[in-house]
């Protein structure tokens, strides 16, 4: 029976279905939890530096799968995701126009 379980997980993996994050102030380390389509959870730690690189592989691997592949999207979520990420984008600009002056002084 376990190897049967290895066996099917190794050609059928799961599909994510949600993920949550809590955001604790005054803190580095913050949780996210994802939700598997069969209701099994993966909850970790993550920072905003280990987080960054995540997301970029996240948005690459979403730009070829829309590109090469079969998809539908929900516009209601193209545009959650066009705001979301604007205004990271804001963010992480002036975080570097911060670091740059600092640097410079």
């Amino acid at each position: 029976y376990i190897i049967h379980q290895l066996i099917e997980k190794d050609r059928k993996p799961f599909l994510l279905n949600n993920a949550d994050v809590n955001i604790e102030k005054d803190t580095s380390h913050h949780r996210i939890r994802f939700t598997r389509t069969d209701g099994k959870e993966l909850e970790a730690l993550f920072t905003p530096g280990s987080i960054l690189p995540i997301v970029s592989l996240l948005n690459r691997a979403t730009k070829s799968t829309i590109e090469q592949g079969i998809f539908s999207l929900n516009s209601e979520h193209i545009e959650e995701y066009l705001s979301s990420s604007s205004q990271l984008v804001d963010v992480l600009i002036k975080m570097k126009e911060m670091y740059t002056e600092a640097k410079v002084r």
